[in-house]
């Protein structure tokens, strides 16, 4: 599937590997927000469904200044049911993952959270390894995907 890249609203950059037009944001904010942002423009919190978009995503070139040691919000979250990880966008169960070791953990790993994690985040310090995280925490950055 090819398509120009006139077909991405402003902001947007298509990636003709991956069929999509992408915009990574560095303001911080919580996932909510980040995907009401994404909605705004027509797009939504980014879908990751194989290792190709997360090889992608791993090599971007993450030294422009507002998105440096930015942890990036993903457009997925288990808020219906506990561990049942869908992508809001479509509602499709994950069947790629990156997680962390260990997650998700609902805020059960070492700090024993409150047990309110419950949307992704892609790491920056772990090489973009996704994490749960509270969908109030407001320190994370976002990547719309426009369709």
């Amino acid at each position: 599937m090819t398509e120009p890249a006139t077909r991405c609203p402003y902001g947007f950059v298509w990636r003709e590997d991956l069929a999509k037009c992408l915009q990574f944001n560095g303001d911080r904010v919580t996932w909510r927000m980040a995907r009401e942002r994404c909605l705004a423009k027509d797009a939504d919190l980014i879908t990751i469904p194989d290792e190709k978009t997360m090889s992608f995503i791993k090599h971007f070139d993450h030294k422009n200044r507002d998105l440096k040691q930015c942890d990036f919000w993903i457009g997925a979250n288990d808020e219906k049911a506990e561990n049942d990880w869908r992508w809001v966008s479509n509602g499709d169960p994950i069947t790629y993952s990156n997680w962390r070791p260990n997650e998700p953990n609902n805020g059960g790993g070492r700090n024993k959270g409150d047990g309110n994690e419950h949307c992704a985040m892609m790491l920056w310090v772990f090489s973009w390894a996704w994490n749960d995280a509270s969908c109030k925490n407001e320190n994370a950055c976002y990547i719309c995907e426009y369709n």
